[in-house]
């Protein structure tokens, strides 16, 4: 809601709208309207596949990921389990529907595991750009907005008047 905010700060009234409201209700309304080009969906894989279901020959893009944890076990590499939590947890900052988010490890493994990753995480410098990236995202953002407004306003100026 707050990045709809920040965009309906920068746009004419009617270009960026932000719907909210029960997926059996508004969802539906959306995915099976005739006005609607263009469904893009971030979610449960039960939610998509009725989505892709009820959506005829729209074009549809789903992002469609669980919260399944990375599961560490006593006979793992530890090394190896730790570079996957970093490449899975920081990479992107975790903004991908794959992202490592729980963690469960045999607690005959778990203190040498923590050790390892908490060493590997003060070290890293995907930690420290995420950090960066956390300060910066107000100023990028204005400045992305600020960058589609002239976007917009160009592609207006070029629509012909009747």
């Amino acid at each position: 809601m707050k990045f709809a905010e920040l965009v309906n700060e920068e746009f004419p009234d009617g270009v960026i709208n932000t719907v909210t409201g029960y997926g059996s209700e508004v969802g539906d309304a959306l995915v099976t309207s005739p006005k609607v080009d263009k469904i893009s969906f971030t979610g449960s894989v039960a939610t998509g596949l009725l989505i892709a279901s009820r959506a005829g020959m729209k074009k549809v893009t789903l992002e469609l990921g669980g919260n399944d944890p990375l599961v560490v076990l006593k006979d793992a590499d530890i090394d190896r389990a730790v570079n996957g939590v970093m490449n899975g947890a920081y990479l992107n900052a975790g903004q991908v529907c794959m992202g490592v988010k729980r963690i469960i490890v045999d607690e005959s493994i778990a203190d040498e595991f923590t050790q390892k990753l908490v060493r590997e995480t003060k070290k890293s410098k995907w930690v420290i750009l995420w950090i960066k990236t956390q300060y910066w995202e107000h100023l990028l953002m204005k400045m992305l907005l600020a960058w589609l407004k002239k976007q917009l306003i160009m592609q207006l100026r070029q629509v012909p008047k009747y």
